[in-house]
């Protein structure tokens, strides 16, 4: 059973007036035994139960003997990783309520204790083979600018270490790539913070440059390190490249960034990363680091001043054998991966770490005991395809993990970004040659047993049906050698489907992720050469309910919430910064008996007495409708949620929507509505509301605004909307409708009425 010791807490780690609401929240699901975050919306509270956390580190090798000192275990998002991979872990928190939290989560585990207090507090008996930081360090020194105190604090961290012992620490890159899209600075709220250098104050979290994190290990007296760039970050990471393996041409197809805040954003940051990494500039621009060094013992961790770096290369250096050898030891104890791709999303049964090696070796290896089946499986797909004749890595299975060579030959997707151009003939022989292989890849059966054949659709041109279809022969898992296709990592398996499907998703990715694709070889080209202009959209439902059942889409709601930010938004932030700023327009408004007191205190244009004042006391609004034969109560709801708010989000109810709920489409069809509403100068940006965010909550995960604006027309459930959005840090308000006035009369005057 994990035990909590508070031996070394001082007043200051238990007082009951430090609890945060984040702390609450999240002691509610603990305590509850409540594990289900796919509605949660609150970033804080996501990041503290999320299982995609873990993708930090494990596919990382501790080695099962190995003693952790994980310092600032947090709401203990990471301890249970741990405490599945070592002997022993000991995990320290500040805050005596998180330290009871991590307790109640892993209260099972034999071989985890947990110590409330500040680590400089604490001695133990024994040293650590691995200390681990995670989102430490920025707060260590109070925001200070000066690395010195990182690298004190660095310093004063070693005594807990055994000579060889490795440090861990994650950190945030100042210049991240993501704060030049627009994110929102993680610690401070404010776009473009860090990159200014924190004008206004850092609020105590001090992120670091690349050079900086050499600076202060070298200070810190590590002689020995090497730095990891999660991707997107550390807080969720999905890949881990290093100096030795930086990213490929493809970091589109493979990456999935997040942004807890859509507003600021300008751009995606996948957009970038080719061009970055092609001008050796991604290490700067990288979004988090993770340092991992070598404690080389007291007598030989001496600290260093950086100034006298320049002078100390201009000596001679002589080193005896035996510190030769000593140093060489050190180096061997850092790990040997280069990179890591994993998936922690996909559960239990198909998450896996894809680990490149110095030695040029690559394993694919099951993050929980339950993957071990896959392995077997997926072994199995490429023993069959093989046998089938097609070109494959070798591989073998030992141990529960796959093993195979590094191949150094240019992945397909990355070849055809570079020849499309020149030359696109060839991409057209080279999709014909992905086209052959699928053919070969497995034997064809009845047409009748066709998976996606429906009673509608028997006469479509549905091509060859197989026993198996791979899905994956696609370019993104395949290299090329002088013409040959080689074929990888053949997870995925459809049976009694079309041939065309998996062709399909070949063609379908490189027009997603290789640019101008369609300026070269138009994409109706292949529709119409393999006849799949009327099956193409069966496909992309196929493939879409694919993707939803292997990333857990509805596990993981939240998190796709936050990820691909939408680009007519994106577009508008920068056509704002491109316009001179807006002349602002005050309109009469007919007064309602808010707008009315208004009027009686003085304020000539009726509005609230906030906005009279020059604020306005939302930042983000929201207001749905259908806006159906747009009329001035439309207007007058619209321009009275913008004197509410700073940038007013207005949703238009897609055509089915309002057919599901009134039982017959609108007159005016969705483009048409939201182009109208959109013309509106008060409104700042258009979103279509349909089955997957009708519900008000729905809406706030994907927009996150501070108020919900309504007629007051509501249904029955408002109070229940209002206490989730309360819940959750938002609001609703309710505005009377214009008398006189509404679609359903001007459809009665026009006869149209049904």
């Amino acid at each position: 059973m994990a035990e909590l010791s508070m031996i070394f807490a001082k007043k200051k780690e238990i007082d009951p007036a430090a609890v945060s609401d984040t702390d609450k929240a999240v002691h509610a699901y603990v305590f509850s035994g409540n594990d289900n975050i796919q509605e949660e919306g609150r970033f804080p509270v996501y990041l503290a139960l999320s299982e995609l956390r873990r993708g930090l580190y494990n596919w990382y090798d501790f080695g099962s003997d190995a003693r952790i000192l994980e310092i600032g275990g947090g709401y203990g998002a990471l301890t249970g990783l741990f405490c599945e991979r070592a002997a022993e872990v000991t995990v320290t928190e500040r805050s005596l309520y998180r330290a009871q939290i991590i307790q109640k989560r892993y209260e099972n585990r034999n071989n985890l204790s947990i110590y409330a207090g500040d680590i400089l507090d604490m001695t133990f008996e024994e040293k650590f083979d691995y200390l681990i930081l995670t989102g430490i360090l920025e707060r260590a020194g109070m925001g200070s600018f000066d690395i010195d105190s990182y690298a004190s604090y660095l310093q004063s961290l070693q005594q807990f270490l055994k000579p060889g012992g490795i440090l861990l620490a994650a950190a945030d890159n100042r210049y991240g790539l993501r704060y030049f899209a627009g994110m929102k600075n993680i610690h401070t709220g404010k776009v473009f913070d860090s990159i200014r250098k924190y004008p206004e104050g850092n609020r105590g979290a001090h992120s670091f440059t690349r050079r900086e994190i050499d600076e202060i290990w070298e200070r810190a007296g590590f002689q020995t390190k090497k730095v990891y760039y999660p991707l997107p970050d550390y807080r969720l990471p999905q890949l881990i490249y290093t100096d030795a393996y930086l990213p490929e041409n493809n970091l589109r197809e493979r990456l999935i960034p997040y942004y807890p805040d859509h507003v600021s954003m300008l751009f995606n940051e996948n957009l970038l990363y080719d061009d970055l990494v092609k001008n050796n500039v991604f290490p700067f621009f990288a979004n988090s680091f993770l340092v991992e060094a070598v404690y080389h013992g007291a007598e030989n961790n001496e600290s260093v001043d950086i100034e006298s770096l320049d002078n100390r290369a201009k000596m001679p250096v002589t080193e005896n054998s035996e510190s030769v050898k000593n140093r060489s030891e050190y180096l061997n104890r850092l790990g040997k991966v280069i990179y890591a791709a994993v998936s922690t999303d996909r559960g239990k049964e198909r998450s896996f770490a894809t680990v490149i090696y110095e030695d040029d070796s690559v394993a694919k290896i099951p993050l929980y005991i339950e993957g071990t089946q896959n392995m077997q499986q997926l072994c199995a797909n490429v023993q069959d395809l093989a046998a089938h004749g097609l070109d494959i890595v070798p591989q073998t299975l030992d141990k529960g993990r796959i093993t195979m060579p590094r191949v150094h030959l240019p992945m397909l997707s990355n070849y055809i970004k570079d020849i499309i151009a020149q030359d696109p003939a060839q991409v057209k022989e080279i999709v014909e040659q992905l086209w052959r292989n699928i053919l070969r890849s497995s034997e064809e059966v009845e047409a009748s047993k066709n998976m996606l054949l429906t009673e509608d659709t028997g006469h479509l041109p549905w091509g060859p049906i197989l026993q198996k279809v791979y899905m994956e022969l696609i370019p993104l898992n395949c290299f090329y050698r002088g013409g040959a296709l080689v074929y990888f990592d053949q997870e995925f398996v459809r049976e009694n489907y079309p041939a065309k499907y998996a062709l399909f998703r070949a063609v379908h990715y490189i027009y997603c992720f290789t640019e101008r694709a369609e300026q070269y070889i138009p994409l109706r080209y292949f529709q119409e050469k393999y006849e799949m202009e009327a099956l193409w959209q069966i496909f992309r439902e196929e493939e879409d309910r694919f993707l939803g059942e292997v990333r857990r889409h509805a596990a993981h709601r939240a998190f796709y919430g936050w990820a691909y930010p939408d680009s007519a938004r994106m577009q508008r932030n920068v056509d704002r910064l491109n316009s001179a700023a807006p002349s602002v327009k005050v309109f009469q408004m007919e007064a309602s008996a808010a707008d009315s007191s208004a009027l009686q205190k003085g304020d000539p244009s009726g509005r609230p007495s906030d906005a009279a004042a020059g604020t306005k006391p939302y930042q983000i609004g929201y207001v749905p409708g259908v806006f159906d034969l747009f009329h001035v109560g439309h207007l007058n709801l619209i321009r009275r949620s913008k004197q509410r708010c700073e940038h007013l989000i207005v949703g238009v109810l897609t055509d089915e929507l309002v057919e599901h709920f009134k039982h017959k489409r609108p007159h005016i069809p969705y483009e048409q509505r939201a182009a109208i509403v959109a013309a509106v100068r008060e409104v700042d940006e258009v979103v279509p509301v349909d089955f997957h965010n009708t519900k008000k909550i729905d809406a706030w995960n994907l927009y996150h605004f501070d108020c919900h604006f309504s007629g007051n027309d509501h249904g029955p459930d408002w109070d229940r909307d209002l206490a989730q959005l309360r819940a959750v840090g938002s609001n609703m308000e309710f505005f009377e409708y214009t008398q006189g006035i509404s679609s359903t009369q001007i459809k009665q005057q026009l006869g149209t009425h049904s």
